[in-house]
């Protein structure tokens, strides 16, 4: 099994899960979700907030994007676009 971004750590995760199913594993392009967060501090929070803002409950992300999705999508690329 191969897998990249999302997808790894969905792969790595069932990996650590089901260690007996999964019998060769290449993740690319992660660093372990563990280890990322025993070591985020405020800049890791800053770059990512979109991780922890997306996981928020009670549809909070959907409906604050969905009220003015072209901004949500024009301030994400030019924010990670910039220069």
């Amino acid at each position: 099994m191969v897998q990249i971004d999302r997808g790894g750590r969905v792969a790595h995760r069932m990996a650590l899960d089901h260690p007996k199913v999964v019998t060769a594993l290449a993740v690319l392009d992660i660093v372990p979700t563990r280890y990322v967060f025993q070591h985020a501090d405020k800049d890791f929070g800053m770059g990512y907030y979109h991780w922890f803002f997306l996981a928020a409950p009670n549809g909070i992300p959907e409906r604050l994007i969905g009220n003015d999705p072209e901004f949500w999508i024009r301030a994400r690329m030019t924010a990670r676009h910039a220069g």
